[in-house]
């Protein structure tokens, strides 16, 4: 894919400037030639839609707010490449060519068609009249910032204090190592929020439900109701495990 985005800038430039008779100060041309403007460091990375982000801070549940279909996703790569995602699923690789530092266009490989136009401001991407924000890091980083949105913190159980941090790492369970929060909710027996449990000493986690009443979190088991090919395709909420309220 690094060639071939290559190419196809190349190819964007050529065209572009041939083209061109544009004299809009904004624009990467200089005595007639279209200009590559690299992509920042701060542009790389994985870039999330703010309604997305607003919705799990208002509902806390991460099943309600892909319910919404908000759940879309930027990935910008060094290459100059970005992929359109959604929480399910990937798209194809597009390009995008920068007309200044913070401005410019996603664009198809193939076609040179113009999809969107982009604007950084900052942490915030702007994709036509879209904000996206920036996840902690590079590489991906989804995960980070739902729990950032609204579960990481401080929690107690009978006085003891319990600490969900925003890397998944759990302080304070003897017996619970980390958690991840579920967010792809697009297929069967998927009813409630669920959360995975890492254990000491067991190679997979266990997976449960949550849910948030005010500030109050039970984590409670899962009641298999109806399976199928070893599937369960219909769950309700079990025996509560964990109440803990947060800071």
């Amino acid at each position: 894919m690094r060639e071939l985005t290559y190419i196809v800038i190349c190819f964007l430039f050529v065209s572009c400037s041939a083209q061109s008779e544009r004299k809009d100060k904004n624009e990467s041309i200089i005595d007639n030639k279209l200009v590559f403007v690299n992509l920042s460091k701060e542009h790389i990375g994985f870039w999330v839609n703010e309604e997305y982000f607003t919705a799990l801070q208002r509902m806390k549940s991460t099943k309600k707010a892909s319910d919404n279909d908000i759940g879309n996703f930027y990935r910008i790569s060094e290459n100059n490449s970005v992929m359109n995602m959604n929480i399910h699923e990937g798209g194809s690789d597009d390009v995008i060519l920068m007309d200044t530092e913070n401005k410019g266009r996603i664009l198809s490989p193939d076609s040179s068609e113009v999809y969107h136009n982009i604007e950084f401001q900052g942490e915030t991407l702007l994709v036509d009249n879209e904000k996206f924000i920036k996840t902690p890091n590079n590489k991906n980083g989804l995960n980070e910032l739902v729990n950032r949105a609204f579960f990481s913190g401080v929690y107690l159980i009978s006085e003891k204090e319990i600490e969900f941090k925003e890397n998944g790492n759990i302080i304070g369970l003897d017996s619970i190592k980390s958690f991840k929060l579920n967010l792809d909710y697009n297929d069967a027996g998927m009813q409630f929020d669920k959360i995975e449990l890492q254990f000491n000493g067991e190679k997979e986690p266990r997976t449960y439900l949550y849910k948030f009443n005010l500030d109050t979190l039970t984590i409670k088991e899962i009641d298999c109701k109806t399976l199928e090919d070893d599937f369960c395709v219909e769950i309700e909420q079990g025996k509560t495990i964990y109440t803990l309220l947060k800071e």
